[in-house]
């Protein structure tokens, strides 16, 4: 691969692989390409039509993405498309003047403009032909024309005014020209410019050439193919093509390369240029690869750029753009204009893949991109919610290109002159990086276009070459892993491993002792040690009291392998008896006298130390078993008569502890080889003399102290001892500093912010150099310092722990932009590595490690630490060690380290990962706080708050927190902004002097000093419960509730403990909405005391934001609660709205906790809140409902106040849309029947409320029937409001003129079809729109109130306005977005059908009732049939064969084909037409039932052909059942959508119960030959119902993932909990008996009884099953132990199963399989309510598959193997004489069908025996106690967007 200056000759938007995309395929696959391309691509017309004139066009879809990028960035030339050929021969400039004149007549497009409307909007102008400037420019050589060229195609078109288009003629000589064509993206594209191109070039020959225009008449125009495509993309067509990408791009996300400069915050377009060559050998050797693997050289070329980024991005899920040409027809074929569509195609690198496997991948990848690709990526992007980022360009950020046209039109035409490539340098880009290719007879051209904000052109040199070598790696080694291939040149790897670890210096092994030793015979008078107030210490001194300290040691049998614990102060003897330990062989361990008890006996038993030195004073360690020497014990010292031989240097030095990330501290040795390399580096980089003072201020347990303590006693330096706890004061640093002369010091960086907020620095003037580590040191402390002391040198530093003390060092010098860690110290390499220690590209990314003399010993008695953080060194010598630090870092152009921070340093916050230091950083950035830090605290348990300590600087007074939350949230996510805030004077140190989070205050809320005590009972009953709520020791009368930390769901808990404590003293009980307008304890109090006759009626309306005057008020919010909530639930809400805006909830009567008042029917309410609002309330108003209940209230008071000539500014519905009964009586009766309401308790509600997220953990049994019964009866009165409006309206009533807004969560099930769905609004009000909140739930209004609060105050102006595109977009970056909008509604059309309308094609048929009634009927008899064969069939198989084993191999046939197609064909149904597939499904079973029937007549009947189609049927079954149970909602108006659901549920269930009892009645009146006539008919019913009856053009039911996806997802959520793990493997137990005792019972009454018993028993169990339904719904299962209640539950089923089997008696039998249908029922409810409060809502399908999984994966082996073999084995041995008729015979009987009765026993004990089992198993027995009740949808729903913005941060990071 060759470079060059110029890029290749195509535009930076050719049209790719497609055009070629056959090529390299073998004849199967290309017929395969191109079936499907035919399949996808040709319309059913035959050609594209021409328009009528007159006809308005509009601009197609590409072209309105084109127009608004240039209103997001106007001005680019990125979107110029030039097309440059050099002309050598003659040339008649006015010949082509008149050639690209006939062109630019022939195209429409390239005399398109458009100019905006007045409302912003792009109109579409076509001028006439007119004369096109072809100016000529002379040009002294080819680099003049080149700069010619490359200025005129920069040039950026004026889109509203035109024209589109531009050509250059460059003459450098008579015969040599240039010719530049350059056209805006709007009207051309590279194939188009290629078009172009020709057509004047064949222009030019034919007038040259006398001959008349060659070129026939277009048969179209580019405005035809705009209307045409409009036209085609959409309905069905539109919602497959979504489907694909929507499941294509899941989960894909943004590249992050590595670049080498930041990403501006906005996207910009500047770009330029990188070509170079592939050589035809390569590219012969890529093509023949292709066609090994059925591919085409682009997808070599795809695959292999794919895994170049994944290199330099370290991601693995990201996609690459791929343009295709996007002309599906003939015709379009030869039009210039904007046809070129790009593709995101998915990187398939997981697993790591050989190459060539990754080229299958790829290859299939493509094919089903060319299979959807008509859909604009323009509308993939708004149509998908694809997130969206400001700063990059969605979906994809990397654009590969391979054009082949170019060469091939040129070819075919004869030219007076020769045409050859001239190359122009890319002037803009698109994207972050665009590779283009172009094919030519030498091989390939290319270009690496890309973003100068983001690249250097040497980055992008780089990435070629990798390019090259990749592509030559995978040509040579296809079966290699990528893993295994080799990207990085011999010079990049020396870059990275050997350029900047060439730190090798020769010097011999040695000791601290040696060094110290040397020093000391060379200055032996001179000062060694200095302190306040004591005689300092010479060398010489310092030497004989070490040694005193040594031979002691020695003689208590230390030495070297020895560890020597020291808890001293700072002192003299903490620096003797430190040297003393290592002059003895031995290494000490610090333990440090001020740290708590417990820490230090943990330091001091994990270390094993056999001898502790501490002082007088000091206390010992907790069960100390060391030998215990005092340092100031003089006694303990006797002189040395001879001194131990010392350490060798492989020995250990010290043992310092470091934080474990369990929480228990590591111990890391170090030894004297590598803290001597480390001292005598310092010592050469940074140079001490007899004139130096160096302060040891650090504690012995940070490693920086060893160098304090070593580095000048080997230079004859002197020590600076501070005091003890002198580190801490930054004061006293200063003044110690400069009456003690110092001149060298460390900081932590933490520290030296404290030092340098100190008045005075600049008198240390002696200090003259200092240096940081431990912390990333800030650039604006760096610079402070070194302006202040500018004589002074800074160097900063970088080692963990593991290494000895550092392994890295930087001079801070210059602009001090960023201060990185910098180069590696003597004998010490540093390399940045993958997870596989192979370094990463140059600047990208990856974890430091560390190898070198410098590198521990690893973990002390931590063998399995060591092994997986100490490493082998793959380049290092032989025998080395890496240490893996956990660190992410990257290296610069110059090879300096940067350090990114830890790769996971991050805190958990329900769930959600929070990075203090990013809102840290944040907090810092804030007017007047100098200092902040972030904590997690739970100074309760349960109660995890993220709480922020703030340090103001000097003279600033502290923020308002609240106005400091909403600055914050501007810039970080909600989840990362503190709660609380605490100032301190200053962040308190640990004793290294890092920050030491530990010792941040609690934050206490600042209390009155003489709080008044409570008075009356009440206030003491009140002060009691806010104490304990609140968790503080006291309450006072006059404090208030919010002041000291309450908030609304702490309120609740208050109101419910003040329900049962307050009647106790004889007061009243209060209401939540009391608590919120009396605040203190005295103000609630006096509520709670006062007579019923001194209440004052309520007011509906409470404000819960302060009041705003009226001259400042912006809106006001009415907001009514959802149905059993209280009017404080919009307290969160409040709080997050701006200061100009008023909230106002409503208190339904009845609806609050704690408070008796009569309820208010529905119209009397809806008129008294009427009535308030326009008494209280003035100015703009807004209301909003949420939930059922409020919006119906919420849309009704809006009538009322429009009614009364109150004009409102919106009406927005929360999480609702319209539902009403069907208006037939007789509908409505079956509706209101098959909800079965009155025989569901109040219980099942509160499971429901429990699942959702609702805490009712803190309600009594009467509370949980208050709330539930307010709501049901609620949400009764809404539907009948609803279904009374509705038609009110349809009747002529006017409707709501404020446009009513849906505002709903992505993940609530009520949401469903909100894309369609909140155009029935216009069923009530003349205009509607719908937003919607990311990963929002149903009750997100108090999860997600900053996101309420947004969309309430805006979005109704905005759609009254016409400035909707103005609000958020979907996108990762908007926790909400605005979807559309809809209306005014029609005045003229059918009453009631607007929205109807609105929701479906013009030209299709209306959902109805009717058309749903007749499907439903049809699917209802087919259905029935088959169940009355299904049933009839294997008794008459086991009347015919008597056999057992035929007869259980009936179940499995017909239950496992469907099984196993399932997830099939939920995929098929999604995918397909819901009315084709239930036509296929039922001709399919029909036929199989026509077979059956057809065999059975003709007496051929034989076992293997009924197995045969009974798999058949069991898969048609599958198909016709899920296609029509997701067409429901397409067939129904959605308002009545629930009844249809229960209409649908009370057929087939009355189906099943009587068709056991049909079943049995027509075998024995008319056969099975009758059966099976009665099911063929049934069928044919149906398919006539479906062929007659057409289907609305609504959106079906769709699963929100595939079944598969949906048991993966199950098995990751559930599989990872022990209490989950447990029950569904129980369950599987449980199944394995159980599933037989189902199968067995047929056959168990025919043994004694005829068909008519089979039957009764049949119905003995579907009426076991029913009654159990009908119990569980009004019970709702146990409160609390949920599971110990179904396991009971599950004992009572074992024993209904041994009762089966007792007596061969009718009623015995009946009542058994009666008892264990019923108890079965239970069980299945009591673990579905298990479900739905122990897993969050959006997880319950996924749960609910793996247990359906679960239960399959058992059925076969209980119905084909254990049924079967047990009643083969059971039977024999319990006939009259058999071996175990003697025992069982007595119990169970004798004789026929015993042997069964026997298995129903057994099996029922084994059960039995699993209860019990269940009962002792810890996993089992704590269940319901260890499993939490499930968080709220909502909380989980912000988890998830927490974690994909962590990743998304940490991609940034990562580049």
């Amino acid at each position: 691969m060759s470079t060059a200056d110029r890029t290749v000759p195509a535009g930076p938007s050719p049209a790719a692989a497609p055009p070629s995309a056959g090529a390299a395929l073998s004849d199967p696959k290309r017929e395969l390409l191109r079936r499907r391309l035919a399949a996808r691509n040709r319309p059913r017309t035959a050609a594209v039509p021409r328009r009528e004139p007159g006809t308005p066009v509009p601009l197609s879809f590409a072209q309105e993405r084109l127009w608004f990028m240039e209103q997001f960035a106007p001005g680019t030339s990125a979107y110029n498309i030039p097309v440059v050929r050099r002309l050598r021969g003659p040339l008649d400039a006015e010949l082509l003047r008149a050639a690209v004149d006939a062109g630019v007549a022939r195209h429409e497009t390239l005399r398109s403009r458009y100019p905006a409307t007045e409302d912003g909007r792009p109109l579409l102008v076509v001028d006439p032909p007119a004369p096109t400037p072809v100016p000529v420019v002379a040009a002294a050589d080819e680099r003049a024309a080149e700069r010619l060229v490359d200025e005129a195609a920069a040039v950026p078109f004026d889109l509203e005014d035109g024209p589109l288009l531009r050509v250059l003629l460059v003459r450098l000589a008579a015969d040599d020209h240039v010719l530049l064509i350059v056209v805006h993206h709007s009207v051309g594209d590279g194939w188009s410019s290629e078009v172009l191109l020709g057509e004047v070039l064949l222009g030019y020959a034919a007038r040259a050439a006398g001959a008349p225009d060659p070129l026939p008449e277009l048969p179209v125009q580019y405005g035809d193919f705009a209307l045409w495509q409009r036209e085609r993309l959409s309905g069905d067509r539109l919602a497959a093509e979504l489907a694909h990408w929507r499941r294509e791009l899941a989960g894909v996300e943004p590249l992050q390369l590595a670049f080498s400069r930041p990403r501006p915050p906005r996207q910009t377009f500047e770009g330029a240029g990188y070509g170079f060559a592939v050589d035809r050998p390569l590219l012969d050797r890529l093509s023949a690869l292709a066609a090994r693997h059925d591919a085409t050289p682009y997808m070599v070329l795809l695959a292999a750029f794919q895994l170049l980024l994944a290199r330099y991005s370290g991601h693995l899920d990201f996609a690459v753009g791929s343009p295709v040409a996007g002309r599906p027809e003939p015709e379009l074929e030869p039009l210039v204009g904007m046809f070129v569509n790009v593709l995101a195609l998915p990187a398939r690198l997981g697993g790591d893949p050989t190459f060539g496997e990754l080229i299958d991948r790829t290859r299939e990848t493509c094919l089903e991109a060319y299979a959807h690709q008509e859909l604009p990526f323009a509308h993939l992007v708004s149509e998908l919610n694809v997130a969206r980022d400001a700063s990059r360009p969605p979906v994809f950020q990397a654009v590969l290109a391979v054009q082949n046209y170019a060469t091939q039109r040129a070819a075919a035409m004869e030219l007076p002159f020769e045409v050859e490539p001239f190359g122009v340098r890319a002037s803009g880009t698109r994207f972050d990086v665009e590779l283009f290719l172009q094919e030519w007879p030498d091989g390939l051209r290319g270009s690496f276009n890309y973003n100068t904000d983001l690249f250097a052109e040497p980055d992008v040199a780089a990435l070629a070459a990798h390019f090259d070598r990749l592509l030559r790696a995978v040509a040579a080694h296809p079966d290699t892993r990528l893993s295994a291939l080799d990207t990085l040149t011999p010079a990049e790897l020396a870059f990275e491993t050997e350029q900047f670890n060439d730190t090798a210096v020769d010097r011999p092994a040695t000791t601290l002792t040696a060094l110290v030793a040397e020093q000391t015979g060379r200055t032996p008078d001179a000062v060694a040690v200095a302190v306040e107030g004591r005689p300092a210490l010479t060398y010489r001194e310092l030497d004989a009291l070490s040694g005193r300290i040594a031979a002691r040691l020695a003689a208590e049998g230390v030495g070297p392998g020895s560890l020597v614990a020291v808890s001293a102060e700072r002192s003299p003897e903490l620096v003797a008896a430190l040297l003393g330990v290592l002059r003895s062989g031995a290494a000490y361990t610090p333990v440090e006298p001020d740290h708590p008890a417990e820490r230090r006996a943990l330091l001091l038993a994990d270390s094993g130390a056999t001898v502790l030195l501490t002082q007088r004073g000091l206390p010992t360690p907790l069960g100390c078993t060391a030998r215990v020497l005092l340092l100031d014990d003089p006694a303990e010292w006797p002189r040395a008569r001879s001194l131990p031989a010392g350490p060798q240097p492989d020995d250990t030095a010290y043992l310092i502890y470091t934080s474990g990330s369990t929480g228990t501290p590591k111990g890391v040795p170090n030894t004297h080889r590598a803290i001597a390399n480390r001292l005598r580096w310092m010592q050469d980089a940074y140079r001490l003399g007899p004139d130096d003072a160096v302060l040891q201020k650090t504690p012995t347990g940070f490693d920086v102290s060893v160098w304090e303590f070593f580095w000048p006693l080997t230079a004859g330096a002197r020590i600076v001892l501070a005091r003890p706890g002198g580190q801490k004061d930054s004061g006293y640093l200063r003044d110690l500093v400069v009456s003690a002369g110092v001149t060298v010091a460390h900081f932590v960086p933490a520290m030296l912010t404290a030092f340098l907020a100190e008045d005075g620095v600049e008198r240390c003037t002696t200090l003259r150099r200092v240096v940081c580590s431990g912390e990333a040191l800030p650039p604006d402390a760096a610079r402070e310092l070194l302006a202040r002391l500018p004589g002074l040198a800074l160097a900063n530093l970088y080692g963990p722990t593991e290494a000895a003390v550092d392994v890295s060092a930087w001079e801070c010098t210059g602009p001090l932009e960023s201060v990185p860690i910098g180069l590696p110290i003597h004998n010490t390499r540093l390399y940045v590595l993958d997870e596989r220690l192979r370094p990463v590209p140059p600047g990208a990314p990856g974890e430091l490690h560390i190898g070198g003399t410098a590198v521990a010993l690893g973990y002390h008695r931590r063998a399995g630490l060591t092994a997986a953080r100490f490493v082998p060194d793959p380049w290092g010598p032989p025998g080395s060690r890496l240490y893996r630090t956990g660190d992410l870092a990257r290296r610069r152009a110059d090879g300096t380290l940067e350090h990114l921070g830890r790769i996971d340093q991050q805190v958990k916050l329900r769930g959600m990962r929070i990075e203090p230091g990013e809102t840290e950083a944040a907090l810092r950035a804030r007017p007047g706080v100098a200092d902040a830090a972030v904590v997690l605290r739970e100074d309760r348990p349960g109660d995890q708050r993220l709480v922020g300590y703030l340090v103001l600087a000097a003279g600033a007074e502290e923020p308002d927190h609240a106005a400091l939350r909403t600055a914050l949230r501007r810039s970080l996510p909600e989840h990362q902004v503190p709660t609380a805030f605490t100032a301190v004077p200053a962040l308190p140190l640990t004793p290294n002097g890092k920050l030491d989070r530990r010792a941040l205050p609690v934050p206490l809320v600042q209390r009155s000093a003489r709080a008044a005590e409570p008075a009356t009972a009440a206030e003491r009953v009140l002060a009691e419960i806010w104490a304990e709520v609140l968790g503080l020791p006291s309450v006072g009368a006059d404090e208030s509730f919010f002041d000291l930390g309450g908030h609304s769901l702490l309120a609740t808990q208050v109101v419910a403990k003040a329900r049962r404590r307050l009647a106790a003293v004889e007061a009243r009980p209060i209401s939540v909405m009391d608590l919120f307008t009396h605040r203190t304890v005295r103000e609630l109090a006096a509520v709670a005391d006062r007579a019923d006759g001194d209440r004052a009626p309520r007011g509906l309306l409470h404000r819960l934001t302060r009041a705003v005057p009226a001259e400042r008020r912006r809106l006001t919010l009415v907001c009514v609660p959802y149905g059993g909530g209280s009017a404080v639930v919009y307290q969160p809400v409040a709080d997050a709205l701006p200061p100009d805006t008023e909230l106002w909830a409503v208190a339904v009567p009845g609806h609050d906790l704690g408070v008796t008042e009569e309820h208010l029917a529905f119209d009397e309410l809806a008129a008294r809140i009427a009535a308030e609002v326009r008494e209280r309330v003035e100015g703009p108003l807004v209301v909003y409902g949420h939930c059922a209940v409020g919006t119906a209230l919420a849309v009704c008071v809006a009538r009322l106040l429009e009614a009364s000539g109150r004009e409102l500014e919106g009406v927005y519905a929360g999480a609702q849309f319209p539902f009403a009964r069907p208006r037939s009586r007789v509908l409505s009766a079956l509706g209101k029947v098959a909800s079965l309401e009155p025989l569901v308790g109040d219980r099942t509600y509160a499971n429901w409320l429990t699942g959702m997220g609702v805490d009712t953990s803190e309600l009594d049994e009467e509370q949980v029937r208050f709330v539930v019964g307010n709501m049901r009866r609620d949400t009764k009165a809404a539907e009948e409001w609803f279904t009374r409006t509705i038609a009110e309206v349809a009747d002529g009533a006017p409707r709501l003129r404020a446009p009513l807004v849906s505002l709903v969560g992505d993940r609530d099930p009520a949401a469903d079809f909100y894309r369609e769905r909140y155009r029935e609004w216009l069923l009530l009000a003349e205009r509607s729109a719908v937003a919607v909140l990311d990963e929002g739930g149903h009750f997100f209004i108090t999860y997600r109130a900053a996101e309420v609060a947004a969309a309430v105050t805006g979005v109704h102006r905005a759609v009254t306005d016409g400035t909707t595109g103005a609000l958020p977009a979907p996108g990762p970056e908007n926790s909400w977005w605005f979807h559309a909008e809809t209306g005014p509604a029609s005045e003229t059309g059918p009453a009631g059908t607007t929205a109807g309308t609105a929701a479906t094609a013009d030209d299709g048929p209306q959902p109805s009732m009717r058309r749903f009634l007749l499907v439903a009927g049809g699917q209802l008899v087919s259905i029935t049939g088959s169940a009355l064969t299904e049933f009839a069939l294997p008794i008459w198989i086991l009347l015919q064969t008597g056999s057992m084993t035929r007869y259980a191999l009936y179940a499995v046939v017909a239950m496992l084909p469907g099984i196993l197609v399932g997830p099939l064909a939920g995929a098929v149904v999604d995918r397909l037409d819901r009315r084709a597939v239930m036509l296929g499904g039922d001709l399919a079973a029909a036929a199989t039932q026509a077979a059956l029937l057809g065999l059975l007549l003709a007496g051929r009947l034989q076992s293997w052909e009924v197995y045969a189609l009974l798999g058949v049927l069991s898969v048609a079954l599958t198909f016709q059942r899920l296609a029509y149970a997701s067409a429901v909602p397409q067939l129904v108006p959605k308002q009545y959508l629930g009844h249809a659901n229960g209409i649908v549920q009370l057929a087939f269930g009355t189906a099943q119960f009587v068709v056991p009892l049909a079943a049995v009645a027509l075998l024995a009146a008319i056969g099975l030959r009758g059966i099976l006539v009665i099911d063929v008919v049934s069928y044919a019913l149906a398919v006539g119902v479906l062929l007659a009856v057409r289907f609305p053009r609504t959106l079906p039911w769709t699963r929100r993932e595939s079944l598969v996806a949906e048991i993966r997802n199950g098995f990751a959520h559930t599989w990872r909990h022990r209490g989950f793990r447990a029950m569904l493997l129980w369950f599987a137990g449980l199944n394995v008996f159980l599933s037989p005792l189902f199968l067995l019972t047929t056959p168990l009454v025919l043994a004694f009884g005829d068909l008519g018993a089979a039957a009764r028993v049949a119905v003995a169990g579907g009426a076991g099953a029913l009654l159990g339904g009908v119990v569980m719904g009004f019970w709702g299962g146990p409160r609390r132990h949920r599971l110990r209640g179904m396991l009971a539950l599950a004992g009572v089923l074992a024993a209904a199963g041994a009762v089966t089997g007792l007596r061969p008696n009718l009623w015995v039998v009946g009542a058994g399989a009666f008892g264990m249908s019923f108890a079965l029922s239970l069980v299945n409810g009591v673990y579905a309510t298990i479900v739905q409060t122990k897993v969050a809502q959006r997880f319950h399908g996924r749960v609910f598959a793996l247990n359906t999984l679960i239960a399959w994966s058992t059925l076969p082996l209980g119905h084909g193997v254990v049924a079967p073999l047990g009643s083969a084995v059971f039977g024999p041995l319990m006939e009259p004489g058999g071996a175990l008729a003697p025992v069982f015979g007595p119990i169970v009987g004798t004789g026929p069908g015993r042997g069964i009765a026997l298995m129903y026993v057994l099996f029922g004990l084994a059960m039995m025996a699993l209860v019990a089992l269940g009962l002792r198993l810890p996993a089992l027995a704590r269940f319901d106690r260890d499993v939490p009740d499930a968080e709220p949808d909502d909380l989980v729903g912000l988890r998830e967007r927490a974690r994909t913005a962590a990743a998304r941060r940490a991609e940034g990071g990562a580049a």
